[in-house]
């Protein structure tokens, strides 16, 4: 089957680790997968860069208009092109239908992106949208027209012929929205379980930031406010004298790392933590072999973290907070160790009781990777998805 995909994205980190793990998946079952992307983005070109790996090297500042105006357009200004995207994306798509016949429309959705499903109904093929945002969630760029896009939202996802989304919590506003509950399916994020085929010990990693004999306690990821990096410092800081070989590795970037690095400054704590910057996602797997105690400081209820299927299948345990979308994932008997959310002292008791116990941490590694391996690889996903088309297909078969 051919399957045409859409989204409006840079395409970049978490975005672009699951558009490409889908596409993937698809083509990996055998389907041809077209792309319709927003101009000078590229996923070809960025899975190209490291094959086998779900996401590639950082592209150069600058190099998608559309990461530009996304990045730097003031909130009212960018929600009108948003609106106005869609003259772009119509005749994209439409030129897109007319080079070949296409099974699938399926569409990554955006806030005001109409074409998907106005295109999909006037050439009459099955549209499956796949949700991860919404208007009524928090975001980190505050949405000025909410009314506006709320209104839009409903009618596009009603005119969906099926949705899939990550998170039990997008599946209820969804049905809020006059969704039949039928025409949705959770279907959360996962791994590449190529790229984590191979346990990596993490040796060369721990040798170059020189952390040999070192209990690694570590973050991947983005690092901004939403993220409470503060909690995992302030609780390492107050275990660092109860355990001198305890380390704290934070691999990313983002607009708090300096503000993360002085508050290690002022602890006095400059020999027990380090700070990578951005790693290239081919090497992520990698850097974790080089942790030992994987944290997620904080998280949301809608959102289905990806460093969380990473941990996982990377072997790491993970110390998590008792959110929803987690706790649907891993649990105690799956690698996971969980404390309340934004507790600092509930965090730094999870950490103290694993900072001195080996073998418990290798048990749940251990567990956390059978886990994601058995349950969230997207070649997995890729056939859930295929079969709601199927499905779809069925049904519209005349008796």
């Amino acid at each position: 089957m051919n399957v045409l995909y859409h989204h409006r994205t840079r395409a970049e980190d978490v975005e672009g680790v699951h558009i490409r793990g889908i596409i993937g998946a698809m083509r990996a079952l055998g389907h041809r997968v077209d792309v319709v992307s927003p101009p000078g983005v590229n996923i070809e070109r960025e899975a190209a860069t490291a094959p086998g790996a779900v996401d590639a090297q950082p592209r150069p500042p600058g190099r998608s208009p559309w990461s530009v105006v996304s990045r730097h357009a003031p909130e009212a200004l960018f929600e009108s092109i948003e609106m106005a995207y869609n003259a772009y994306a119509w005749p994209a798509l439409e030129a897109q239908l007319s080079r070949r016949d296409y099974g699938l429309l399926y569409e990554r959705y955006a806030l005001f992106m109409l074409a998907g499903v106005m295109t999909a109904r006037r050439r009459r093929i099955p549209i499956i949208l796949e949700v991860n945002d919404s208007a009524l969630v928090d975001r980190i760029r505050p949405l000025r027209l909410q009314a506006a896009a709320r209104r839009v939202e409903r009618f596009i996802w009603r005119s969906a012929d099926a949705i899939v989304t990550i998170t039990s919590y997008f599946r209820d506003l969804i049905i809020e929205a006059g969704v039949p509950e039928e025409r949705i399916q959770v279907v959360p994020n996962a791994v590449d379980d190529r790229a984590f085929a191979t346990l990596q010990g993490g040796g060369e990693v721990r040798h170059h930031l020189r952390l040999d004999g070192r209990v690694v306690v570590g973050y991947v990821g983005a690092l901004n406010h939403w993220r409470r990096l503060d909690l995992l410092l302030g609780a390492f800081a107050g275990l660092a004298a109860r355990h001198p070989t305890a380390h704290l590795l934070v691999i990313g970037d983002g607009p708090d790392r300096s503000a993360l690095e002085e508050a290690v400054r002022a602890g006095g704590l400059e020999a027990r933590a380090t700070f990578t910057g951005k790693v290239p996602h081919a090497r992520i797997a990698e850097h974790l072999g080089a942790i030992d105690i994987a944290v997620i400081p904080h998280s949301n209820d809608y959102g289905s973290p990806m460093k969380l299927f990473e941990y996982m299948a990377a072997g790491r345990l993970v110390v998590a907070p008792w959110l929803p979308p987690i706790v649907s994932v891993i649990g105690e008997d799956d690698g996971g160790v969980l404390f309340r959310p934004l507790d600092q002292d509930a965090l730094a008791h999870a950490l103290d009781g694993l900072l001195g116990d080996p073998e418990r941490r290798a048990h749940l590694g251990a567990r956390a990777r059978e886990k994601v391996l058995a349950d969230y690889v997207w070649r997995r996903h890729g056939g859930t998805i295929l079969g709601i088309h199927a499905a779809l297909a069925r049904a519209a078969r005349p008796i």
